[in-house]
């Protein structure tokens, strides 16, 4: 999971580097914005060529996180659902507990 919500484009050489990389590392990659430049960034960049693997943007970490669980095992999924909890308790001002 990748927050892009600060993302700005990138020149051809790093979206390349990145479109070579990705498939050697990920299984699935799932993109979060909040603004609209990151996701316009995220939409370039899966629409300039196919992509290996699959990707998908979403505006909050929660759906972000329940579509990754299809592609991660069941103990790491709950394993960084667990350590996401204690972060947002810890940041009261975070961006989701504003929205609740």
């Amino acid at each position: 999971m990748i927050d892009v919500t600060h993302a700005w484009p990138q020149d051809s050489q790093t979206r390349e580097l990145a479109a070579s990389e990705i498939p050697t590392l990920y299984k699935a990659m799932a993109f979060v914005s909040r603004s609209e430049v990151g996701s316009m960034v995220v939409k370039v960049f899966m629409r300039l060529k196919p992509q290996p693997i699959p990707m998908k943007l979403f505006h909050t970490e929660k759906e972000a996180m329940n579509w990754l669980q299809q592609y991660l095992d069941d103990d790491l999924v709950q394993n960084v659902l667990r350590v996401r909890g204690r972060r947002l308790q810890k940041r009261p001002n975070s961006y989701e507990e504003k929205q609740a």
